[in-house]
């Protein structure tokens, strides 16, 4: 479901909003130039006040892909931030690894 436009920390965002059908709601506000995923808010049981918020920023090319390089979870004095150095994208992994017989 798409909801208003907002604008977060200067930047235009859509939101759209997606609910399962065990009730986790998961509010998405993706940045209206480059489409990423900026801000993702999830609340169990449909309740908002037990939200959790997690931002994405310093958006990079890691191998093959972009992803963000930068992380916060949660808000204020509690928050706590990741810095993405490294993407691995399947190493180690062979077909070996997808024989039901080993």
């Amino acid at each position: 479901e798409k909801l208003a436009d907002e604008r977060m920390s200067g930047v235009d965002c859509y939101v759209v909003k997606a609910s399962s059908a065990q009730g986790l709601v998961r509010l998405m506000h993706f940045d209206k130039s480059s489409f990423y995923c900026v801000r993702e808010v999830l609340a169990y049981r449909r309740d908002i006040s037990e939200a959790s918020a997690t931002y994405f920023s310093d958006f990079k090319k890691f191998g093959p892909i972009v992803m963000y390089g930068t992380m916060v979870m949660g808000d204020g004095a509690d928050a706590q931030k990741a810095i993405i150095s490294k993407v691995l994208i399947n190493e180690g992994i062979t077909e070996k690894d997808f024989d039901p017989k080993h």
